[in-house]
């Protein structure tokens, strides 16, 4: 699949509110549409180059056998009108930030964190030309996935694995959240993921561009994340949205020298029109 087409598809599942969430499609009925506004998600990388955006299509499906919403396929295993569980696909979406980055060289704080001996200008420039080609493709993870929807909220888990061999790693997500009317549709969520070893060392590690093999070698990390959607209906077809998300890398990936900031913020506001 093109690159550009699963940056947006990434775009729109993290930016966009789900279409089951907010209760704007009906069981077995395509959902096709567009989101015209202003959309900014911020890049954690050294020489970083964050993403603006203004058009967004929607693509869901929702059925009895399972759904597919922008990039994401599950088929159900078990479903008793709260509680669902099913097996799953979707994509690793940290190699979005490095098909947004500018990869130019890195500052020579930044630079020391990959090799120690790098103490003089022909060597770090040697580094530099090295980091140049770190640039990791998108990874496809296939497992698990469960969620509850009651009138308390609603609690979503996903335990997934690599089944593109890109990195053989793991990853783990859990949201908890709650959704209300009031002028328009509400919803807030909060939780973590959950990322192993040999998928952060995939995307921010640096040993494998460091000959003496002093680079980064990631860890397993913990990212918390907080959202916010608000859709107000202004006609049939017709509505505008609001999306705030905030994500806190672990330590895991923020120690490594290619990461220069901690919290990355999503943010989208526009005209949604659905067909």
């Amino acid at each position: 699949m093109p690159k550009t087409l699963i940056s947006l598809l990434f775009l729109l599942s993290s930016l966009a509110a789900h279409a089951q969430e907010l209760d704007t499609i009906a069981a077995g009925q395509w959902e096709l549409g567009l989101a015209v506004g202003a959309g900014h998600k911020q890049n954690p990388l050294v020489s970083k180059g964050d993403n603006r955006y203004y058009l967004l299509p929607q693509v869901a499906y929702y059925a009895d056998w399972g759904y597919f919403d922008n990039g994401e396929l599950a088929a159900n295993l078990y479903d008793d009108g709260e509680n669902q569980l099913f097996v799953m696909a979707s994509y690793s979406d940290d190699a979005f930030y490095f098909h947004h980055w500018k990869r130019v060289s890195l500052s020579s704080s930044r630079l020391a964190g990959l090799c120690d001996s790098c103490n003089n200008k022909v060597m770090a420039e040697e580094k530099v030309t090295s980091q140049q080609d770190h640039d990791p493709q998108w990874a496809w993870l296939g497992g698990l996935g469960f969620s509850h929807y009651g009138q308390q909220g609603f609690v979503r888990l996903k335990l997934l694995h690599d089944i593109s061999g890109r990195h053989n790693g793991a990853f783990a997500s859990l949201r908890l959240g709650r959704g209300f009317e009031f002028h328009g549709q509400w919803q807030f969520s909060g939780g973590f993921d959950w990322k192993s070893a040999e998928l952060v060392d995939y995307y921010y590690g640096t040993e494998s561009l460091d000959q003496d093999g002093m680079g980064y070698q990631g860890r397993s990390s913990i990212d918390w994340v907080v959202s916010g959607q608000w859709l107000y209906p202004l006609s049939e077809h017709l509505g505008l949205l609001v999306n705030l998300n905030s994500r806190r890398l672990g330590s895991g990936i923020v120690n490594s020298p290619l990461v220069d900031e901690r919290t990355v913020l999503d943010s989208f506001i526009g005209i949604t029109l659905t067909f």
